[in-house]
């Protein structure tokens, strides 16, 4: 989940879902935005115990060639606890 440190939130059971909206210009460039919703307890029954964790953000994305499938995106996320990060990465993450 963008947003969020990875490994900062660890137990046994993990559920997340994530959503994408993409638009790819036809000069190479596209936008996104984006929101993820995730939990993580001891097992299934312990998810109540505390809130959820819920970022969100946009990005921009850069078409290498035409007709090619990679991309270079940089993403800007937050999340609800007040956290942010820059990402930068080749290829979709989904």
């Amino acid at each position: 989940m963008r947003g969020y440190f990875k490994g900062r939130y660890r137990d046994y059971s993990y559920a997340a879902a994530q959503a994408e909206i993409r638009h790819l210009l036809p000069n190479h460039f596209g936008f996104q935005a984006f929101a993820s919703i995730g939990q993580v307890g001891k097992d299934w029954n312990d998810f109540g115990n505390s809130p959820w964790k819920i970022s969100g953000g946009l990005g921009l994305r850069y078409q290498v060639s035409e007709g090619s499938k990679t991309i270079i995106r940089m993403d800007y996320a937050i999340n609800r606890e007040g956290g942010s990060g820059w990402y930068l990465r080749v290829n979709e993450a989904f």
